[in-house]
């Protein structure tokens, strides 16, 4: 970690003196640190731009394209006495590949959803979300992969991982000077996230999206998952790939790094993202044969006010 932060530096050093000549006539400016003191405002709309892809590779052989979802979205958020009241409607959803009518953490978009929150803008309430788990339950499906489904739509789990995502979009420190690729701690943090631990963190420093000032910082995590919905979504996205279908595998470790972005002014988000991979090894018994699968998914949402 110490070296890739170390080398981030010297790029960022390197970019900051290339772009002097830019700040002297005035049409570029490169900050290395920030003091955070937002103050959020008691009424905001705002919009989604929302991309989330899934995809495989077989060791040595090209990546393989898995499903792909394309949603826009639309956001009320109001405040309510102490607390915060957000509301989410869908605006458009296209998906294509395996998964399209199967995966939950992109299927739960379709819903409209109210979110209760306290004044630090943990949700404690989730309205709307329940009705997934009746869709889910109509799709044609394994009886493995079906109870996968079922699990990852749980209300009580998908009201955790909402907790847990404001957390994180309020993690990083306020009202005091952060220098950018300075590492953050996250012992704290850890002690309120629900469904992951945070391996570690870090500020990457202020930066402008669509012509708001932003202020970025990366969080890294692993967890162990079956992987069960990938492997499915391996299995069926080639059909070279199905020959493996008799092949066993196990649980395997998902190395994670999710990034944030808040405006500077108001603490919303400007940007967040969610990258995730895993290795395993598929074996068949029998024939004593193995073979090595690398697992992709990547989320990304950009915020327009």
């Amino acid at each position: 970690m110490k070296t890739s932060i170390t080398r981030a530096k010297s790029a960022a050093d390197l970019a900051c003196k290339a772009a002097l000549i830019f700040a002297a006539l005035g049409l570029f400016q490169c900050e290395r640190s920030a003091v955070f003191t937002p103050k959020i405002p008691d009424k905001a709309h705002y919009r989604i731009f929302h991309l989330g892809t899934y995809s495989s590779k077989l060791d040595e052989e090209k990546e393989i394209e898995g499903t792909i979802f394309q949603t826009t979205l639309s956001f009320d958020l109001e405040k309510q006495g102490t607390g915060w009241s957000l509301r989410r409607k869908l605006d458009t959803l296209i998906a294509k590949g395996y998964h399209k009518f199967s995966m939950p953490n992109e299927l739960e978009k379709k819903v409209n959803l109210v979110f209760t929150m306290d004044s630090a803008f943990v949700p404690s309430r989730v309205d709307g979300y329940d009705s997934l788990k009746a869709i889910l339950a109509r799709i044609q499906q394994k009886d493995e992969y079906r109870a996968a489904l079922l699990k990852a739509s749980d209300t009580a789990h998908y009201r955790a991982e909402w907790r847990d995502w404001w957390r994180m979009n309020r993690f990083l420190p306020r009202g005091r000077k952060i220098e950018a690729f300075q590492p953050l701690p996250v012992e704290e943090l850890n002690k309120t996230l629900e469904t992951l631990k945070a391996d570690s963190a870090r500020f990457d420093g202020p930066r402008p999206r669509l012509k708001k000032s932003c202020l970025d910082y990366t969080l890294y995590y692993h967890r162990t998952d079956s992987l069960s919905l990938l492997m499915e979504q391996f299995y069926n996205s080639s059909n070279q790939n199905r020959k493996y279908k008799k092949y066993s595998w196990n649980a395997s470790v998902v190395h994670g790094i999710l990034q944030y972005s808040v405006e500077r002014e108001t603490g919303l988000p400007c940007f967040a993202s969610k990258s995730e991979t895993s290795d395993l090894t598929l074996e068949l018994k029998e024939e004593k044969a193995t073979m090595p699968v690398h697992l992709y998914r990547y989320e990304e949402d950009l915020y327009e006010y």
